[in-house]
């Protein structure tokens, strides 16, 4: 049924531990009716952890008015059950055992499978059989015994189709939906141990490498519908959840053949914290922050299989072997940047996009970039050849104009688009002079603006942007302040593993906020884009950062994902009435 099929996705998918530590085992767990070879698979270790974690989060959510939609779905839920599936007293008065698992199975053409802790057996069909009148209108019950296993039936009618089925193993319900829920469900409770997903060893080594501290596992096998048509994905998907009202913490393990794992290991490098003194360059009002300390050699080798044909042709004809030449030396530790430009114009970038982003990057963003080098003596050739490369790539040719903004109101529809590549079209607007080149530095145009590049001691260092070269510079020398990452949890994902990256909410809203008005257009319509950009930038004010970080193992690679926020507001108490007053 729909809406008890609504509420355990929804305590699956987002539920996470309260509490670290491993989960109670009582009796088989619930994967134990699940079939190794479904295509996708979620398993909760405790629910009522689960809803205790959920409720954390709901609390959070409400602090953020772009979740106004999202909580009201909650409440209704919570309505249409008659019970609070978000309390472990509710879950125990609708019949279910909070300590135990639950777990869920599908695939495409496939009936979802269920299956469900129950400690009351009478509470939980009163419960069900309630839901399955008020929400389709079953009122007709039947059962079916086939060997040892009973199956029993909710439907309209008692000669129509059933609505739902449900059977009793181990103190689990197992249940499904549709007219097919009765062969779903007999086929979940005559599941051979050995074929089950308990009994996976693919399953238990992704679980064992995600950690006991998980609070949902999502599982898809290798060779399953669900991840098949993604190459990084052929050995298998498990993807851990945890969080509380300030953290969601999700671990995605991608089990890796033999093979894999060699050029994987290989990519990653001995150093897990190479690249800390390089990402320390970067400015302190980064929104995006990365920091690479494998190996450039064996990552440039993977590059190089990506680039097109046409890039290929190119290099070769201007000699240049970027594996020799770039990769090979490269040492370990390498860090970049982004950050907001003030001249970040919202109205013409959605007006031309990506169009206007490649014309002109540094209108938009500056970018900042620092990597440790071998042999500098070595690298010094190809960075005096940069401009003579970035043309034979097409990076020569002038860029068309930035876009001139519009006095009075905009025009609308096909007007607009008229009179933005009108503007294109014009003659550019006289360029600032040419700021005066580092001893050493090359400068490659690029729009409005140009990305600089130097050697510097062992470092390669390029920044794009006004000003943004020479502070690199300072920084190097010793002068200024550096980024930092805005909270421990990032600063540990920052500093730890062969790649990392972190998004600072922070920078990107005071970037934003600080933007002058005429970068939203004017008239009506820039009143209206200035509000929809604040749709994105009030929810991201109450962020401290989002951090992902990747770790290499023997047997499988982990991606990280942090997502810290400020802690929910309290709630105001009630003013109580004077004397005598309701």
């Amino acid at each position: 049924m729909r809406a008890i099929a609504t509420l355990t996705a929804t305590l699956l998918a987002l539920s996470g531990c309260a509490r670290c530590g491993a989960p109670r085992e009582q009796g088989a767990p619930p994967e134990r009716w699940l079939p190794a070879s479904a295509p996708f698979a979620v398993v909760l270790p405790e629910l009522g952890r689960g809803a205790e974690q959920l409720a954390a989060l709901a609390r959070a959510a409400r602090s953020y008015p772009a979740a106004g939609s999202l909580m009201e779905t909650v409440d209704g839920l919570r309505s249409q059950l008659g019970f609070d599936p978000l309390d472990r007293r509710g879950l125990e008065a609708a019949g279910f055992d909070p300590a135990r698992g639950a777990a869920l199975a599908a695939g495409p053409g496939q009936p979802l499978v269920l299956v469900m802790p129950i400690a009351d057996e009478r509470r939980f069909e009163d419960t069900l059989t309630r839901l399955a009148r008020d929400r389709t209108g079953a009122t007709a019950r039947g059962r079916a015994t086939s060997g040892a296993v009973t199956v029993e039936a909710l439907r309209k009618d008692p000669g129509g189709p059933p609505v739902l089925a449900f059977a009793y193993a181990s103190r689990y319900a197992l249940l499904a939906t549709g007219p097919s829920s009765e062969d779903a469900v007999r086929g979940a409770a005559g599941i051979a141990q050995a074929e089950s997903l308990a009994a996976s060893a693919p399953f238990a080594e992704a679980r064992d490498a995600a950690g006991r501290d998980q609070a949902a596992l999502f599982w898809a096998p290798p060779a399953s519908a669900a991840v098949k048509p993604v190459a990084l994905l052929r050995d298998g998907l498990l993807v851990g959840a945890r969080a509380s009202d300030r953290l969601l913490a999700l671990r995605a393990v991608l089990p890796l053949s033999p093979e894999r794992a060699v050029v994987w290991r290989e990519v990653a490098g001995v150093d897990r914290r190479a690249g800390a003194a390089e990402l320390a360059l970067l400015p302190e009002d980064a929104l995006l922050a990365a920091r690479f300390g494998g190996d450039p050699s064996a990552l440039g080798r993977r590059v190089g299989y990506a680039l097109p044909a046409a890039a290929r042709e190119r290099l070769a004809v201007a000699r240049v072997d970027l594996s020799s030449q770039l990769w090979d030396q490269l040492a370990p530790g390498a860090a970049v940047s982004l950050s907001l430009a003030p001249s970040f114009d919202v109205a013409h970038l959605s007006a031309r996009g990506w169009e206007y982003v490649l014309s002109d990057p540094f209108r938009l963003l500056h970018l900042t970039f620092a990597a440790r080098v071998k042999e500098p003596s070595r690298l010094e050739p190809l960075v005096a050849r940069l401009p003579e490369l970035a043309r034979a790539l097409g990076f020569g040719s002038p860029p068309p104009a930035a876009p001139a903004r519009a006095k009075g109101r905009p025009a609308r529809g096909a007007a607009a688009a008229k009179a933005v590549a009108a503007k294109a079209a014009a003659p550019s607007p006289p360029q600032p002079p040419a700021r005066p080149l580092p001893p050493g530095a090359v400068r490659l145009p690029w729009g409005g603006d140009a990305l600089t590049v130097a050697l510097r001691g062992d470092r390669l260092l390029a920044a794009g942007g006004p000003g943004r070269f020479e502070a690199l510079l300072a920084r190097v020398e010793g002068q200024g302040a550096g980024y930092a990452a805005p909270s421990p949890g990032a600063r540990d994902l920052l500093r730890d593993g062969p790649g990392a990256l972190v998004l600072d909410p922070g920078n990107l809203v005071r970037s934003a906020r600080a933007l002058p008005p005429e970068a939203y257009g004017t008239g009506p319509d820039g009143f209206v884009m200035r509000s929809l950009a604040e749709r994105f930038v009030e929810p991201a004010s109450h962020l401290k950062s989002i951090a992902v970080r990747l770790e290499v193992r023997e047997k499988a690679a982990l991606l990280d994902l942090a997502i810290e926020g400020e802690p929910p507001q309290a709630a105001e108490p009630a003013s109580s009435p004077g004397p005598g007053k309701p």
